[in-house]
């Protein structure tokens, strides 16, 4: 501890039944705050990590965790060790960069104080964490789309229509839903036990995680004020092409009409 005395120290107060469970409730808290930081400081950025056995997450939880008492006593004689990778990256950031991921990460934490699907929004930031923070990156690419699934639609629903929602929020969106169809291939791929080759995983692990970006963002800030998550993902369903959807804005001004609703 000698060597990062300056670093700073996240305290998180929980109640919990037991010791297992403060832990993992403090785990779960820090985690959304540390997802929600690993989001908003990727945003843009397409950078490969160059060695094996490294998480892409530059942002991790400490190795070491312990959980004390109001006192300040430990609670449990142990401590719990959480995977981190040799030779993790220093935090190389200038302060201007960090001043405004700070700014950026508290306007997302305003939108998710009033979002309709606010718990399923923390919720996605701790698994976003989660996933990108491990050091095998297949696991990554995995839970990376696991996390497609549980914000992009019913469980009903197929993965294509998944990848359209989520290629949506590109500039490019014809582009991304191709990858987005290659990331759903290779997953299925590795679900019906056809495992890719290992200089493969980091390639994959990290374009589902620039592909789930954009995304993810909007979901935990809601943009246009949309009153339930159905509303979203029937954004996210609107045709691509402007000519298409202008005609179906003039067939709802008809409906109107005809109704006499104005």
């Amino acid at each position: 501890m000698n060597d990062h005395h300056d670093l700073p120290i996240a305290i998180c107060s929980v109640q919990a039944i037991d010791v297992h469970d403060a832990f993992e409730q403090a785990e779960n808290a820090i985690s959304k705050e540390l997802g929600l930081f690993s989001l908003i400081s990727s945003r843009g950025k397409f950078i490969f990590s160059t060695e094996p056995d490294k998480p892409i997450n530059t942002t991790l939880l400490a190795p070491h965790m312990t959980v004390h008492d109001l006192a300040g006593a430990l609670s449990f004689d142990i401590y719990w060790y959480n995977r981190w990778a040799d030779q993790s990256p220093e935090n190389a950031r200038s302060q201007s960069e960090i001043t405004k991921v700070l700014k950026q990460a508290e306007s997302v934490r305003i939108r998710l104080r009033k979002l309709p699907w606010r718990q399923i929004a923390e919720l996605s930031l701790a698994r976003h964490y989660a996933a990108f923070a491990q050091c095998d990156l297949e696991a990554s690419f995995l839970d990376g789309w696991r996390l497609l699934e549980a914000i992009g639609g019913h469980s009903r629903e197929k993965g294509e229509i998944l990848v359209k929602r989520a290629a949506w929020f590109f500039e490019n969106r014809d582009e991304q839903y191709q990858i987005g169809l290659h990331l759903m291939h290779r997953r299925n791929l590795i679900s019906h036990g056809r495992p890719v080759k290992d200089n493969s995983n980091e390639g994959l692990a990290f374009q589902m995680k620039q592909f789930l970006t954009p995304f993810l963002h909007a979901f935990l800030t809601n943009p246009f004020n949309f009153k339930n998550i159905e509303e979203f993902w029937s954004f996210c369903d609107l045709p691509v092409d402007r000519q298409v959807r202008l005609r179906k804005a003039y067939l709802l001004e008809c409906r109107t009409r005809f109704r006499r609703e104005d």
